[in-house]
């Protein structure tokens, strides 16, 4: 057997243990971003008052994903938050000490508030992040053996063909 058949073969196993991995570590973080959404719609609203807050305590070396919903926008301080579909997200992550984090309502009325924090598996992320860097490595050895031994069996009859003596009839 052609050696770059065999790279070939290994390119393609590597592009499938990288597909499952993604897909696994991806299906898992969906399932926690889901749960916390689920839990999000179920959890009551709180009034804050104007110029009032809402500590949010973050534990030590933790990574979280804090989902909240407000009748009208409101403050994070210190932390970049995205809204998206009606809810606002937040990734946060703490080093050695516990962390407080305050919503802030800077509105002149009463503002209602829920939110969820939900603490993130690094090992899912690490998960996905792998597997599609196994994936596009796998695509690449695939590709380039499939490529150079097709390329390499048509070179291998072409020399063939020149380098023999013509047949008798």
């Amino acid at each position: 057997m052609n050696k770059w058949v065999v790279v070939s073969i290994v390119g393609v196993v590597i592009l499938v243990i990288g597909i499952g991995l993604a897909i696994y570590g991806a299906d898992s973080f969906g399932g926690a971003v889901s749960s916390s959404l689920n839990d999000l719609k179920i959890k009551p609203f709180t009034t804050l008052t104007p110029g009032g807050e809402e500590q949010i305590s973050v534990p030590a070396n933790s990574y979280d994903l804090l989902l909240y919903n407000s009748t009208m926008p409101l403050q994070l301080k210190d932390v970049n938050v995205t809204y998206a579909a009606g809810i606002y997200e937040a990734a946060i992550a703490t080093k050695s000490a516990p962390v407080n984090y305050y919503l802030v309502n800077n509105n002149s009325v009463p503002v209602e508030v829920k939110y969820v924090l939900t603490p993130v598996d690094l090992t899912q992320l690490e998960m996905a992040s792998v597997g599609i860097l196994l994936l596009f490595a796998g695509f690449i050895i695939a590709i380039a053996g499939g490529v150079i031994a097709i390329i390499s069996r048509f070179r291998k009859k072409r020399s063939t063909d020149f380098g023999q003596p013509p047949t008798v009839p």
